[in-house]
């Protein structure tokens, strides 16, 4: 973990947790998410020969057998409360995110 309030989880003493939150990312909410981000005539943002890319991908992607139930990451974000380098008492979190197939663990800090 970068600067945070909680350097390690192994003194009680030093915070409380708030919440956990995990979230699971299929091949469905990818496929989705490529076709609102790259809307067909949308050429605003990007060329239209990249809209048609990313969409033929989509597609592509939409045909492969069980791609849409699979899973693309799991994403689990703790909230805690602690005390910052000063003392005064913040909420912060850490979101974990694992990608099964690349048997990776990303971390994503908030302060």
């Amino acid at each position: 973990m970068r600067d945070t309030a909680v350097k390690a989880f192994d003194d009680p003493a030093t915070y409380q947790f708030v919440s956990i939150r995990v979230d699971t990312f299929r091949g469905s909410d990818y496929i989705h998410n490529i076709r609102e981000i790259y809307k067909p005539g949308d050429t605003v943002l990007f060329s239209e020969s990249v809209v048609e890319s990313n969409l033929k991908k989509a597609d592509s992607l939409a045909g492969v057998a069980n791609y849409k139930d699979s899973i693309i990451d799991y994403e689990t974000t703790v909230r805690f409360r602690a005390k910052n380098k000063i003392g005064a008492l913040i909420l912060d979190s850490v979101t974990l995110i694992y990608y099964p197939v690349l048997d990776q663990i990303k971390v994503r800090q908030s302060s």
